[in-house]
């Protein structure tokens, strides 16, 4: 099992992180397509309460990275959803990522929340826990996982604050 945290700071307080950048579709559309250059991302489903925001997200990373012993189990058409429920009372988002093979043996969690560090700045942070339990490429798989995570986040944060400073938030 692999444990990773990340720490961004954003150019703009709390509120507007979470309503204005998180949440947002076109923010995310942007940094996934366009930013990250994934083949696919939708919302699949989203559902607002008083209490918590729930949304389940259909996601294709870019795949050309994984070695070929990987490339076996997983194959080559990866793709995953994103389980997430926020909760407005704590600001925190929880994670589950389920992956379109072998779903049963891996296991990636996590939860994302934000800090206020002045009126117009907020750190982000995440914590994940990677875990793949096939034979004899499962902490191959987590590397791989943790190091495309920490990749992606990085340049997600450098594209976020360029969106936000776009957008004048």
């Amino acid at each position: 099992m692999k444990e990773i945290k990340f720490d961004h700071v954003f150019n703009c307080n709390e509120d507007i992180f979470w309503d204005q950048v998180f949440f947002d579709d076109e923010y995310n559309r942007a940094v996934f397509l366009e930013g990250l250059k994934f083949p696919g991302w939708r919302v699949e489903s989203s559902d607002k309460t008083e209490t918590t925001i729930r949304r389940v997200l259909d996601v294709k990373p870019p795949t050309g990275d994984i070695p070929g012993a990987v490339r076996k189990v997983i194959g080559d058409n990866l793709s995953y959803k994103e389980v997430g429920t926020f909760d407005r009372k704590t600001k925190r988002y929880r994670v589950e990522v389920q992956p379109s093979t072998a779903r049963e043996k891996t296991n990636v969690t996590g939860e994302i929340w934000a800090e206020l560090v002045d009126d117009k700045h907020c750190r982000r942070l995440a914590t994940f826990r990677i875990e793949c339990r096939v034979f004899m490429i499962g902490g191959i798989i987590e590397d791989l996982i943790a190091k495309g995570m920490t990749q992606q986040f990085n340049q997600g944060a450098t594209i976020s604050n360029e969106w936000i400073a776009k957008k004048g938030l």
